[in-house]
């Protein structure tokens, strides 16, 4: 676990103590500007689902979304961690949260020729997921 101080020195020679990522500011709603190691992002973009905290979950939404608008992850890896995470989402204002910047980056990164067939992937995994609320 990561302390709440100025730096924290990870010891590169501790290999098996090593964490896999780490997500700054954690269960803290301030905004922090974050700039994640090509490793962690990976991380977050595959197991983003896997974050206990609702708080840290769309935090690290955020955190990649900024990354999207660095040309540190691309627009595609984003879509595809919407529609491979956001069926296991639970919080609906998280829901929202990432709607919205799917539509911005959708608006805004994604080729015309594209925003078809992304918009179908991404209506139907929420279709799927508003259909798993009903039953």
């Amino acid at each position: 676990m990561l302390q709440a101080q100025e730096e924290t020195v990870i010891i590169e020679n501790c290999q098996n103590m090593r964490p896999v990522a780490a997500l700054v500011n954690s269960g803290n709603q301030g905004y922090a500007r974050v700039l994640l190691d090509d490793s962690s992002i990976q991380y977050f973009l595959d197991n983003i689902s896997s974050l206990k905290s609702q708080a840290d979950r769309t935090q690290t939404w955020g955190i990649l979304d900024d990354h999207v608008r660095m040309c540190r992850v691309s627009p595609a890896a984003f879509i595809k961690a919407v529609v491979d995470h956001i069926g296991a989402e639970t919080e609906q204002r998280t829901l929202f949260f990432i709607i919205g910047k799917v539509e911005y980056i959708l608006l805004n990164f994604i080729e015309d020729g594209q925003k078809g067939t992304v918009s179908e992937q991404l209506f139907d995994v929420l279709l799927k997921k508003c259909q798993d609320v009903e039953s």
